[in-house]
């Protein structure tokens, strides 16, 4: 990979796992965990997705440089996101004009979703100078997926892979 490409990938795995870990904790406060707690399954979460890619594609030696790498935007994506979802709550016990105000319930959802997307294409695109077109996708889609079924697996959900909708 050229430098500028490097660069790139690591700045773009950087951004998924600040927006990964951050919606982990936003979903962790939502289910009642403490700041802690949500805190630290956010950093999990966080970590996942560059950890399935280069575990599959390279092995102990690839997770060593993710763990070098991604715990730093992952801890401050824990951070921000367990945070937000207080100032979120805090907001929806607010009101305004008599109602109670909107408190961004869907930023969970789109900060997942960015994650998700950047998860699964620096997946495919990590993957497709290494493997066939197959296994690219297939890597993507497991980069991408993990984060999310771990979050939801330590929270009791049931994991939004498996659900129909």
């Amino acid at each position: 990979m050229t430098g500028s490409a490097a660069v790139l990938v690591e700045t773009l795995d950087a951004a998924a796992a600040v927006l990964l870990a951050a919606a982990a904790a936003w979903r962790a406060r939502g289910f009642g965990a403490h700041l802690t707690g949500a805190v630290v399954l956010g950093c999990v979460s966080g970590l996942m997705a560059g950890l399935v890619r280069e575990g599959l594609l390279h092995g102990a030696a690839g997770a060593r440089l993710v763990l070098g790498a991604l715990p730093g935007p992952a801890l401050a994506g824990a951070l921000l996101g367990a945070l937000a979802a207080a100032g979120a709550s805090a907001l929806a016990r607010t009101r305004v004009n008599g109602a109670p105000a909107v408190a961004g319930r869907s930023l969970f959802f789109w900060l997942d979703s960015l994650g998700l997307f950047l998860a699964a294409s620096l997946g495919v695109f990590c993957a497709l100078r290494e493997t066939g077109a197959t296994a690219s996708l297939a890597l993507g889609l497991l980069a991408g997926l993990a984060p999310g079924f771990v979050r939801d697996v330590a929270l009791g959900d049931t994991a939004r892979l498996v659900e129909q909708s």
